[in-house]
């Protein structure tokens, strides 16, 4: 038996929290001291009590939760729900990044704003790299670090690695700007190690 302090700590779930829990009968104590009024819980209760913080996760109401553990909802049908809120939050994500960056960018927009651009250009030599890219169209220019990535993992694969000071640059082959995606590049310098010998 676990007192409601020492199953509070277990479960990472606070006091008040179960004894709201167990007001609703969403969750009782296995057992309570009738001269102290001291709950007492058991470790087999932390299934139950993952249910109800699974289901509310879900975006269910506790009057929801409470119907759902008297249908006794099996563990599969739960990890589905589970999934599904994963996967949609998943797109909301991606959804919010791409807001932050059109957000970012019309702030530096509006800080520029009177300003004459200035870009100092510098050509330099340098001598022959090799250079692994991928080219792809977008559907938005935030989604460039997604072939970034492939860079990486198809050099990972080939027991490749990044050159020394690489750097993170996207080279973008349209005229103007398009609502519709982005033709891109993503080149990476990189090193000819562990078994490497030739680029692609």
């Amino acid at each position: 038996m676990l007192k409601i302090g020492e199953f509070s700590r277990l479960a990472q779930v606070s006091v008040k929290t179960l004894r709201y829990y167990d007001e609703l009968g969403l969750l009782r104590p296995a057992w309570v001291d009738r001269f102290t009024g001291y709950r007492y819980y058991t470790l087999d209760q932390l299934t139950r009590l993952n249910r109800v913080l699974a289901l509310r996760e879900l975006g269910f109401s506790l009057v929801q939760v409470a119907q759902l553990l008297r249908e006794d909802l099996p563990a599969s049908e739960l990890q589905r729900l589970m999934r599904l809120r994963q996967a949609d939050w998943s797109t909301r994500y991606r959804k919010n990044r791409r807001a932050l960056a059109r957000v970012a960018v019309r702030l530096r927009q509006i800080e520029q704003e009177g300003k004459q651009p200035y870009h100092e250009v510098l050509v330099k030599r340098a001598p022959r790299r090799l250079v692994a890219g991928i080219r792809d169209t977008v559907a938005d220019r935030a989604d460039a670090t997604g072939l970034f990535e492939e860079v990486h993992s198809y050099l990972e694969r080939h027991h490749a690695a990044p050159g020394p000071a690489s750097p993170c640059l996207a080279l973008h082959y349209d005229a103007e700007y398009s609502d519709g995606g982005a033709d891109i590049e993503q080149p990476c310098h990189w090193s000819a190690r562990c078994g490497a010998t030739r680029a692609w």
